[in-house]
Parts: structure tokens; C-alpha cells; sequence
């Protein structure tokens, strides 16, 4: 027996023309618009309250009941009406936004592949500070208020090399129109933690399997499971580089304890990770600090690369150790703290000794360069605890570095040369 009850995320403006009443309904959940009769919105009104599918096709007998029913699906779709029995999965909804980071559109064509850029604002796995949640929206208001619309950057060569646009393949994947900033996954402060990476993981498979190089923005760093996890259940074999200050692989005498109940957090997520069957290699690098005096590669697929020892082989030219082939599919998940405290403050656990933005690009560069990256995140940052902009500015070069390395992917996709 199906129960049906509206959205409380409607909001119906009702006018009259020329004898004519009109009705436009906005769906605050999914951003989305529509031109409505008043037949829909008596439907929709009626069930404000839950209804059976016999009460609703009763109450209106003069329209049909394969009408009725019709009316019923396309309500649902269109996350107008949610159904009682599958209402937790048609909460996994990306909620579309009117300020997208640099004005990318969302729309996308059926069957073609594309950057999508997601916004993840979950900070309940970081115990020590919830500020990460801000950062998808903080990000595209800062493109927003320094002017950095796509199309500008393109003709501008000064733009472009100010904020270090020097790739070729994101200009080709930008003039092809195929990169999309798809919103913030839907999020509420009254659902479970284990919900929340529910949702993650099944909005992150949905883009792994329609083939969509996704960018995801946290979000503190216990969101990178259940992509990473969405990510190997697609791409076989899938390598994952993690580059942090951390080793996220931090245990308490409570881990002992298993229960249904229990979630992971930002700093011990990575377990994890190593136990996923499906990813073949974890590369940390970037550790440092008193934190992970005690740590240790704790498999033969995991490889911790010290930031002092990968410092040095990146000032003397050399390639960083990870065994990469040409077509090794990859996964890059960053952490802010990867960099110095003094250009990147803003996140709840700065250490001492990070490497600079310039490392960064230079082991990034060798990622794209040796294999085929199909996915990537950047989390922990904090613009409440950020200084003069600093953080998110360094973070939009580096969403910009990231969106060059994975356009190579969608060009080779879409047949783009």
C-alpha cells in the first residue's frame, strides 16, 4: 500500500490572469522551477498530509486513475512528492544553486561525460571544528566576488595566468562545455551521520557510473570513504593518493567496539579505506608531525611517503615514488594541511613543515602525467578560521589545478582532440 506526502520544501505563488489562475511552484530542494495547473496543485495541497494511493485516486475520480497515477510518478521524480516507503533515497538529491562556482550551467546532454563539480558540506566527522561545512559556498562566492567567470579567464590571458590557469585541457574542456558545477549534495542537521555517507556514496556512484569525473569540495575528510568507496566499485583496481598532514589511519580503544551504530570520522577513515578490496595502492603523502610518530604502512598496498623525504626529491627534480603506470586509473584526495600553516591556516589541524603551493602543483603534475586521474576531492578547509582570504584563495588555485588534471580525462572520454 503506497503512502504519499508532499514536499516540505514548496513554496507556490499563485496569481490570476485574465481570468486565468497560474501557479508557480519552487522546490527549494532541488532548486528547480515549474509552471503548474491548478488540477497539480490541488493534488499536491491535498497531500500535505500522508495519503494512501486509494485515497488520493477516490478523491479525485473524475481525472482517471492511470491519470491520477501518472501525476503521482512525475511528483515523485520531480522530488515534489516523496514516497513513504523509499523516502530515504529520494533524499539523495543534489540541490541546484543560482551562485555556481565560476557561472558553470548544470545542464548536461544524456551520454555525454563531464567535470562535475559538488559541493559535500558535512563537517560532523571532524570533531574539532564543523566550519568545513561552509567551504562548497564559500568557494564559489569568493569566484563570485573576485569576478571569475570562465568565459573572461578564457580571453583574458592575464586572468588566466593570474590565477594559474597554464593547462590546455581544461581550456579545450571549458570551450567544449564540458565542465558542470552540479550543486550541494542535500544535507540536513537532523539526519544520521551514517545516513549523510549513505547519501554521499550513492550520489558519488550515480557520477562514477553515468562515466562523470566528479570534483568534490568538503566537507571534512570523512566524507573521502564513501566516494572513494563509490569510485572503486566502478573503476577495478583503482589507486588512491592521499595527500595530508595526517595519516587518517589514527586509532582509540572504543574502535574495539563494533556495532551497527558506529561511524568513522576524519581521522580514522583511512582503515578504511585500506580494507576495501577493490583499491589496489594507497600513497599518503605528505605526513609529518608529532601525530604520527607511532605510524607505520600497515599493508602491502599501503605506502606513506614522509613530507620532509618527498620535499627533498621534489627540490631536486626527482619523481616521488608510487609505482604508476600510463593507465592506472587514480584517485587524489587532499587535505588543506598537506600545506604550510603559513599560506593555508584555515583548517582545524594546521602542522608545522607542509610543503608550499608549488610543491603541491609539482606532485600533482606527476600524478596526471603517469596515469589516468577519475576522480579527486579537497576538504578540511575552514573559511571561519581563515586569515585575510588566504586559505581560500590557495584553495581556488588548487580547484583549479584539479579541474585541468581531470578535463584530460573528459576529453579522452568525449573523443575531444
Amino acid at each position: 500500500m503506497k503512502l504519499y506526502r508532499s514536499s516540505p520544501y514548496l513554496i507556490i505563488d499563485s496569481s490570476e490572469k485574465q481570468g486565468n489562475k497560474l501557479h508557480k511552484l519552487y522546490n527549494t530542494l532541488t532548486g528547480q522551477a515549474y509552471h503548474l495547473t491548478q488540477k497539480i496543485i490541488e493534488i499536491i495541497e491535498f497531500i500535505s498530509s500522508d495519503k494512501k494511493e486509494e485515497e488520493i485516486i477516490e478523491y479525485f475520480s473524475e481525472y482517471g486513475n492511470e491519470d491520477i497515477r501518472e501525476i503521482l510518478i512525475f511528483l515523485c521524480e520531480k522530488k515534489i512528492l516523496f514516497e513513504k516507503e523509499s523516502t530515504l533515497d529520494q533524499l539523495c538529491v543534489l540541490t541546484k544553486i543560482k551562485q555556481t562556482l565560476m557561472e558553470f550551467d548544470d545542464r548536461m546532454e544524456f551520454g555525454k561525460h563531464y567535470v562535475t563539480v559538488i559541493g559535500v558540506p558535512f563537517a560532523l566527522g571532524n570533531p574539532e571544528s564543523n566550519g568545513s561545512a561552509y567551504f562548497p559556498d564559500a568557494l564559489r562566492g569568493l569566484s563570485k566576488k573576485y569576478h571569475l567567470h570562465y568565459k573572461s579567464i578564457l580571453s583574458s590571458p592575464v586572468q588566466a595566468k593570474a590565477i594559474g590557469l597554464v593547462g590546455n585541457s581544461l581550456s579545450k574542456a571549458i570551450r567544449n562545455d564540458l565542465i558542470k558545477d552540479l550543486g550541494n549534495l542535500f544535507i540536513n542537521f537532523s539526519e544520521t551521520r551514517s545516513y549523510v555517507y549513505h547519501k554521499i556514496e550513492q550520489m558519488a556512484l550515480a557520477l562514477f557510473c553515468q562515466g562523470q569525473v566528479p570534483v568534490f569540495l568538503g566537507g571534512d575528510h570523512s566524507i573521502s570513504l564513501s566516494t572513494i568507496k563509490a569510485a572503486s566499485q566502478v573503476h577495478q583496481g583503482l589507486r588512491v593518493i592521499h595527500l595530508d598532514a595526517h595519516t587518517d589511519l589514527y586509532a582509540s580503544k572504543y574502535d574495539k567496539l563494533d556495532h551497527e551504530e558506529k561511524v568513522y570520522h576524519h581521522g580514522n577513515f583511512m582503515k578504511e579505506i585500506v580494507r576495501l578490496p577493490e583499491v589496489r595502492s594507497i600513497h599518503q603523502l605528505g605526513i609529518r608531525g608529532i601525530q604520527n610518530i607511532a605510524q607505520k604502512e600497515i599493508s602491502d598496498k599501503h605506502q606513506i611517503v614522509w613530507a620532509q623525504d618527498m620535499k627533498e626529491m621534489l627540490r631536486f627534480r626527482k619523481a616521488v615514488p608510487l609505482g604508476l603506470e600510463q593507465e592506472d586509473l587514480v584517485y587524489i584526495t587532499i587535505d588543506i594541511d598537506i600545506l604550510d600553516p603559513s599560506i593555508a591556516m584555515g583548517t582545524s589541524t594546521p602542522v608545522i613543515g607542509g610543503i608550499s603551493y608549488e610543491e603541491l602543483t609539482m606532485i600533482l603534475q606527476q600524478i596526471s602525467e603517469q596515469s589516468r586521474v577519475v576522480g579527486v576531492d579537497l576538504v578540511e578547509v575552514d573559511p571561519q578560521k581563515d586569515v585575510g582570504e588566504l586559505t581560500m584563495q590557495v584553495a581556488m588555485q588548487i580547484v583549479w589545478r584539479l579541474l585541468d588534471i581531470v578535463s584530460r580525462e573528459i576529453l579522452t572520454e568525449n573523443q575531444v582532440l
